[in-house]
């Protein structure tokens, strides 16, 4: 399939730049378009003829988050990606409820666009087939989508690492930490600590039914770096404490946590 990617920024030299920064055409896009102002590339937005569009956040003293607006408004469905010198949380807050799929800070390297072109190809199909066949779409696939399910599964992958932390996911996904955090509870309905909480703390209770290993030793295996962290975290998600549990979860006398089913 043929993809077309519309770039507007305001500075020629940063479009022209994007544009040679990357193979668009190895990643399957056959149209590169360039707009240097706000109202060309609001209008060449809302022709609907992208299936990505970047868009600098700030185009001669205007904000490209409007020409993500009345794209919304017009339900419009390319994909967006914000380009921006500023980290500031209101721009990506904004971005976030606007649906932007990521948030990329000037400068940024090769390897970043690279990451966020992977990623988009890796939906778009799915996206081409929801919109032609999917009229009640699964309310999970909706909610998250491919890219959301890539953050978590690093997460399960990592989640023994006690270093592990939201930055850290940001980074490997290119992202600004700030951006992810919100857009991890927005998209699950968690914050990206109560989550991982939540299932080291599921994989500590597998560990203490089925295993013989000490709390301390179980504690470090799934990623608590401290052990009273630990304890204070899994009564405030079991309601007891760990020998307690022990005890009594095999009677089905307590509660064992699972994770929705859309996270596992």
């Amino acid at each position: 399939m043929s993809y077309s990617v519309l770039i507007i920024d305001d500075e020629p030299m940063m479009c022209m730049g994007i544009k040679e920064m990357v193979n668009w055409k190895s990643h399957g896009f056959s149209k590169i378009d360039l707009r240097f102002s706000y109202q060309e590339g609001l209008k060449a937005a809302l022709s609907g003829n992208y299936h990505l569009v970047l868009c600098d956040v700030r185009l001669q003293e205007q904000s490209g988050l409007n020409i993500i607006r009345q794209m919304k408004e017009r339900a419009i469905s390319s994909t967006v990606v914000i380009i921006s010198a500023y980290a500031e949380f209101s721009y990506a807050q904004t971005a976030l409820e606007l649906g932007v799929f990521q948030y990329l800070l000037k400068p940024f390297p090769k390897e970043a666009l690279e990451s966020c072109l992977n990623r988009l190809i890796a939906q778009l199909p799915k996206k081409a087939v929801a919109e032609e066949n999917c009229e009640h779409p699964d309310r999970s696939d909706k909610r998250r989508g491919t890219h959301m399910d890539r953050i978590l599964e690093y997460i399960h992958d990592n989640a023994t690492d006690p270093t592990l932390s939201l930055s850290r996911v940001a980074s490997a996904f290119y992202m600004n930490a700030s951006y992810l955090g919100q857009r991890f509870h927005h998209q699950n309905g968690v914050k990206f600590t109560d989550y991982l909480n939540l299932y080291r703390i599921v994989k500590a209770c597998d560990l203490l039914l089925n295993t013989q290993y000490l709390t301390y030793e179980i504690s470090e295996m799934v990623g608590f770096g401290n052990i009273n962290y630990f304890h204070r975290v899994f009564k405030k998600i079991t309601g007891v404490g760990t020998d307690e549990f022990r005890k009594k979860a095999p009677f089905g006398q307590v509660e064992t946590p699972k994770l929705p089913s859309e996270f596992r």
